[in-house]
């Protein structure tokens, strides 16, 4: 996507040209919308037992998905907990089911808790999550099929509660909420280590909505606090309370070589955030630009910055961005594939 801001662009402004930068597209979110009401459908048919609820879930359902949207989550609920047979079993069926119908063109893996399918005509895959409702309340139980650690059992989980609680932040916050989650998601995708996010996406929209307080924030406000509360949160091993059940904390299961490498990065993160808020309006656009990339329309990314940079041969075209002369400053590149 093509980002033009001019130089006398406030702060506030880029961030909002860059959240609408890593917004899920119109074609995507029309791809995702015509098929998944076919996949509940057929799968429903071919599992021959009655389906209680089907809808969506995950960070598609919550709004708070960035670009490119590789999938969407469907969750199942199937029955109650009282009649449920090993998650193993369960997940097998689904995929059975997922195979037997006509969209879906094959099963792509069986996870931890879905059945991932690739769709027929579809760059866009879909989760099949596999639920029990729970007897006192509307949480429910989901697969833990985890063979390599031991594990194959049932855990009580809240889908309905963080989708509510995402809706209720945004509702509260004048519409600000999900966009500085898309924000925050955008640095933590920029921070990987080989195939791996720094952090599960889910943590930093848990952190977004702590930081938030369901309040309207300048978006550079609540980068700045969401990357403080997660640094804090982190450091000092604080629970970081679900959203949708805010007795669980997100970071419990965090493996600990994971907790290690993304302490230091957002405590980093959070000073060179914490600082641009006290900068002029060019230098605090430059310094947001180096933490959020080049869809972030800072400095670096106005024509006159990048033609100056071609001419003394810093930066060159390669394929959609710039390749860069050893030793240059990162003008420009093409993005990356980001998933929430």
């Amino acid at each position: 996507m093509s980002i033009t801001v001019s130089a006398d662009s406030s702060v506030q402004e880029a961030f909002e040209a860059h959240e609408r930068a890593i917004r899920v597209s119109g074609d995507q979110n029309a791809e995702a919308k015509r098929i998944h009401p076919l996949v509940r459908e057929q799968v429903a048919e071919q599992l021959g037992i009655p389906v209680a609820d089907t809808f969506l879930s995950g960070s598609y359902r919550r709004k708070t998905q960035i670009a490119p949207l590789g999938d969407v989550d469907v969750m199942l609920v199937v029955g109650d907990v009282r009649h449920r047979p090993p998650p193993d079993e369960e997940l097998a069926r689904i995929a059975r089911a997922a195979a037997g119908s006509k969209i879906v063109r094959r099963v792509k893996k069986i996870g931890v808790r879905a059945v991932t399918c690739v769709i027929e005509g579809s760059p866009i895959e879909v989760d099949l999550v596999p639920a029990r409702e729970h007897d006192l309340d509307d949480r429910l139980w989901l697969c833990r099929n985890k063979p390599e650690e031991g594990l194959c059992d049932w855990t009580l989980e809240h889908p309905r509660g963080q989708i509510q609680a995402a809706a209720d932040a945004n509702a509260s916050s004048g519409g600000t909420y999900i966009r500085a989650v898309r924000i925050a998601k955008s640095w933590n995708c920029r921070m990987v280590e080989g195939d791996e996010k720094l952090l599960p996406s889910y943590a930093i929209e848990a952190a977004t909505h702590g930081a938030l307080g369901g309040r309207e924030h300048d978006y550079d406000q609540g980068m700045a606090l969401t990357l403080e509360a997660l640094a804090e949160h982190l450091g000092e091993r604080r629970p970081l309370p679900d959203p949708g059940w805010p007795e669980r904390d997100v970071l419990e299961l965090l493996a600990d070589d994971r907790r290690a490498r993304a302490i230091p990065v957002a405590a980093a993160a959070a000073e060179a955030a914490r600082a641009a808020l006290d900068l002029p309006s060019e230098e605090a656009l430059a310094a947001w630009e180096q933490l959020l990339g080049p869809t972030f329309p800072g400095p670096g990314q106005r024509p006159g910055t990048v033609a100056a940079s071609l001419r003394a041969g810093t930066a060159g075209v390669a394929g959609a961005g710039l390749s860069l002369a050893p030793g240059a400053r990162a003008i420009a590149k093409s993005p990356r594939a980001w998933r929430a």
